[in-house]
């Protein structure tokens, strides 16, 4: 369902941020085009939806947390993604594809012109008793203008009719959004394509039809006796990649108690948490999921393994660098350094590569993937405005980024999988995936067969690629050496030696959708933490196969979870070279018909400053003889004369008025008269500007000949001439004294 809104005034649906001369900004993308949170808009439509049910008397508050959520463990069936303005996939790759032509392109279409073309500053200050402005109250805001269309798509598939009643309704009493909504700015008009009236729809939701759950239904696909096929034994892996579509945040604390921090890879988790999401939903199970052969295997049994999800870039995957792995501080050097190898480095100051890399032969590619920061904040719908500690902000990895993982196990429970769920389908991970977050496109890759066994000496370096939690005998986390090498000696039945580490500790905390709580913290070596073994007295006809079984399994506890996960000789040469990511050429869009309206006011708005800009350094650039036969009087009168004027007629007609009156003969003299009858003067100049810098009126149908623009472009460079000789005068005046 396409849900649209239009801004009819002003509206500042801000960021939470501020810059050095603007107090409160908007949100905005990468390229400067502006978008509405979604969980800005989802507040307002819930308190929308209350006022509609008091209006109407219908105290059915289950319909708000059916459709809406509730705090706690009530998940909403309403998804509200961030609403861009119409058209913006066509609109955003145009632009892309004529920033990559040439520099022209890269000036006319920065950040700095899309944020003009969309928004306006406006300023408000507070008046005192006296009706004089209070000290220090001016507030600076960026708004975006009347006349936007927003837009976004609501899943309404699971709605029943009395939802999508009570939505239909609570959009179009929405009127008001964002910040100052109550002093004029915010007016909106939003429209669904429900073919619904009012009347029906209030009928609708007066009605006492009740929400549906899911209906248990049969499938037909087969999972009985999974175990006993006589594929069960054969273990191959199933990789897939998940594609971010929206901003994601996987949630971990990090130290500031107000910003909810994210993961920069998928953890386990998350993963085991979509896939039995989507099997329980498929198969229609509710709470009996647990009896079901397929849900069992996969899930719960721990047979099956599925990894962590982590970056993914022009087909290489990227794992948490290791914490041996280090760059020599203060330097620009192109090198990377493993501490365990290297003996000496002059004495250099060194320290860990942060971030994610891929180690291949000589070279290390480095990449972590985007981030964003949001700011959001509870709003008291009684008293209007933000309760006091409920503002926080979000970290979320940012839309387009990929990511790959491998699923382990035996081929018939991988295959019925992916039979059950399908090649790629659509879903929400994270925190707040209702609102504005969370939305990602999971897709399966062709089923594969393990490799062959790599051979391994007897001294290799193991890093953590997920957090490793180790127990001691009570069965509390214990994260010390000691106990690391227990664990390698029951692994591989020999004696075990760590003679180097570079680690560190961090804390475990998952939440469990059935608990409906977070599991106990606990503590684990993080990702990057990096050993160098040594074993002996080991029995070499098992150790290639317990090596490759630590890289498949993990180590450690609650490895079915996803932890535990490490990599065997990830780092092994005492030096890299960085080598950067291949930039791929841009492929050159077709410029769509819906982005010309927006070049060509924003080459309006360029051609505008280069007349005020050319208007000003002719001002500072006027002689003495030029200031000696001009007054302040005299410039305002031209000054009037081009600000009254609605055409070059009535300038011309003015001006001649004046020829042979002493205004004129001065002018004459000075060598501004003639210049202020050349109309085609300035026009020509702009044009000029606009073709050394790579632009020209032919690249968008602009014409410098529509007598309408020559007179704003003429109006704009006279108005900054004359108002900076005034100033001059002005200067020159004082300093007679």
């Amino acid at each position: 369902m396409n849900f649209k809104l239009k801004i009819l005034s002003y509206t500042l649906a801000g960021s939470g941020e501020s810059e050095v001369l603007i107090d409160n900004d908007l949100v905005f993308d990468n390229l400067g085009i502006p978008y509405i949170p979604g969980r800005r808009i989802k507040g307002l439509l819930k308190e929308s939806a209350l006022e509609v049910l008091e209006m109407l008397g219908i105290g059915d508050s289950s319909l708000i947390d059916s459709l809406f959520g509730a705090s706690g463990f009530i998940k909403g069936k309403l998804k509200i993604p961030n609403f861009y303005i119409s058209n913006y996939l066509i609109i955003s790759k145009s632009i892309e594809s004529l920033i990559s032509k040439n520099k022209g392109y890269q000036i006319l279409l920065s950040n700095r012109y899309l944020i003009k073309y969309f928004t306006e500053i406006r300023q408000q200050t507070a008046i005192d008793e006296k009706g004089i402005a209070k000290e220090h109250s001016l507030r600076t805001y960026r708004v975006l203008k009347p006349g936007i269309f927003f837009e976004c798509e609501v899943e309404d598939k699971d709605f029943s009719e009395r939802e999508k009643a009570l939505f239909y309704i609570s959009a179009l009493n929405l009127r008001r959004i964002g910040t100052r909504r109550n002093r004029g700015f915010g007016k909106v008009k939003c429209k669904t394509d429900y073919q619904m009236d009012v009347n029906n729809a209030i009928k609708v939701l007066k009605s006492k039809e009740k929400t549906t759950g899911y209906v248990l239904t049969q499938t037909n696909l087969n999972f009985e006796g999974l175990t006993n096929s006589i594929l069960a034994d054969r273990i191959t892996y199933l990789p897939f990649k998940i594609k971010t579509i929206s901003p994601i945040v996987m949630a971990v604390q990090k130290g500031d108690q107000n910003t909810i921090s994210t993961f920069n890879y998928i953890p386990s988790t998350t993963i085991i948490g979509i896939l039995a999401n989507k099997i329980i939903e498929k198969l229609k199970l509710l709470t009996l999921a647990h009896d079901n052969d397929l849900f069992y295997e996969i899930i719960l049994s721990g047979v099956v393994q599925i990894k962590p999800a982590y970056p993914f870039k022009q087909k290489i995957v990227f794992y948490p660098s290791p914490l041996n792995l280090h760059q020599i501080k203060g330097e620009n050097d192109q090198r990377l350094y493993n501490v365990f190898e290297t003996e000496k480095l002059d004495n250099k100051k060194t320290k860990p590569v942060d971030g994610f890399v891929s180690l291949q032969g000589d070279y290390a590619y480095r990449y972590s993937p985007d981030t964003l920061i949001n700011f959001h904040h509870a709003r008291s719908r009684l008293e209007g405005r933000s309760t006091g500690e409920s503002i926080f902000y979000y970290e979320a990895i940012a839309p387009n980024e990929e990511f790959y993982g491998e699923i382990y196990g035996p081929e018939i429970f991988l295959s019925k999988l992916r039979e059950l769920l399908g090649g790629e389908f659509k879903t929400e991970i994270g925190r707040s995936k209702t609102a504005q977050y969370g939305g990602v496109i999971f897709k399966f890759l062709e089923n594969k067969e393990i490799g062959q066994d790599k051979n391994y000496s007897n001294e290799f370096t193991l890093t953590a690629i997920s957090p490793i939690i180790l127990y001691n005998d009570y069965g509390a986390s214990e994260i010390t050496v000691e106990k690391l090498i227990k664990y390698l000696k029951e692994h591989f039945a020999s004696e075990v030696e760590i003679e180097k580490v570079a680690a560190k500790l961090g804390f475990v905390e998952s939440f469990l959708g059935i608990w409906r709580s977070k599991t106990p913290k606990e503590l684990a070596f993080g990702e990057g933490s990096t050993f160098k073994i040594r074993l002996s007295n080991l029995n070499k006809n098992l150790y290639q196969q317990k090596i490759n079984e630590l890289e498949l399994y993990g180590i450690g506890e609650r490895t079915e979870q996803g932890f535990g996960q490490v990599k065997v000789d990830l780092i092994s040469k005492q030096e890299y070279s960085i080598k950067p990511l291949i930039t791929k050429e841009k492929q050159k869009e077709k410029i769509d018909d819906k982005i010309k309206p927006i070049l060509e006011s924003i080459l309006h708005i360029k051609a505008l400053e280069i007349a005020e800009r050319e208007g000003i350094n002719e001002a500072l650039n006027c002689t003495s003889k030029v200031i000696k036969n001009l007054t302040s009087h005299l410039v305002s009168r031209v000054e009037e004369i081009i600000i009254s004027s609605n055409n070059f007629n009535e300038i011309e007609q003015k001006l001649i008025g004046m020829e042979k009156k002493d205004s004129g003969k001065n002018l004459k003299k000075c060598g501004l008269f003639n210049r202020l009858l050349d109309f085609k003067d300035v026009s020509n100049l702009v044009e000029k500007d606009l073709k050394i810098i790579g632009l020209s009126e032919i690249d968008f149908g602009l014409s410098f000949k529509d007598s309408r623009l020559e007179i704003e472009l003429y109006k704009a460079y006279w108005k900054k001439l004359l108002r900076n000789l005034r100033i001059l005068l002005k200067v020159q005046k004082e300093s007679r004294k």
